[in-house]
């Protein structure tokens, strides 16, 4: 399928580390206070070992993607609807079988 994934990555922190409010890109744009309000989930197949990610459905349609290790400061994979569409049939396909 040869996906091609745009992504945004935000952190997640205060101001007076001096980390942005809002990260842009051309279509749209996240808030911090959208990330940190959103439900986060992880799969049942995880493990005890950190060793995971986490996926939220953002304010506007936006996927979230987080190592559950830095679930505060960590950066914060941000896909379209689109884009997250376009990988869970790449995976389902098998398209990253030998990663």
């Amino acid at each position: 399928m040869g996906s091609n994934f745009r992504r945004e990555v935000t952190m997640l922190g205060s101001e007076e580390q001096g980390l942005p409010d809002q990260v842009h890109s051309q279509a749209w744009s996240v808030r911090r206070g959208d990330i940190a309000g959103a439900s986060w989930r992880k799969s049942s197949w995880s493990g005890a070992n950190g060793s995971c990610v986490e996926v939220a459905h953002l304010q506007h349609g936006e996927v979230g993607v987080r190592d559950t290790k830095d679930r505060e400061m960590g950066p914060v994979l941000v896909f379209t609807r689109p884009e997250w569409d376009a990988f869970l049939v790449g995976v389902k396909h098998g398209e990253f079988d030998s990663i």
